[in-house]
């Protein structure tokens, strides 16, 4: 029996500012990263199950649950002093995750987003 394997990549670009609370260092500061979210979908045996997921609805899931809400937004755990500001004064876009807005945690979140 021929099995074929199929491997779907969605890569995706985000940039987003954040600023890391009683941080010693840098990301004390109000800074900025851009993010490559590469989302990989793999079927065993493409043959028996037809498709996993399509690219399509892949592409949705991330972008609805990741990408408009992160793209160029502030990324704020909620005790950082300028969302006030952000809100009053500028009216950009920021996104309250809730945790320490660190590489790290985020990848949990987007994990978590998309399972």
């Amino acid at each position: 029996m021929v099995i074929f394997r199929s491997t779907f990549n969605k890569i995706f670009n985000l940039d987003a500012a954040l600023k890391l609370v009683k941080h010693n260092g840098k990301c004390a500061y109000l800074h900025g990263h851009t993010y490559n979210l590469t989302s990989v979908i793999k079927d065993k045996d493409t043959f028996r199950t037809k498709i996993l997921l399509s690219h399509l609805k892949l592409e949705d899931v991330v972008k609805i649950e990741i990408v408009d809400k992160i793209d160029y937004s502030f990324l704020a755990q909620g005790n950082e002093p300028v969302i006030s500001q952000l809100e009053r004064k500028t009216g950009s876009k920021w996104f309250l995750l809730g945790f320490r807005t660190s590489c790290e945690k985020l990848v949990v979140y987007i994990c978590f987003k998309c399972k």
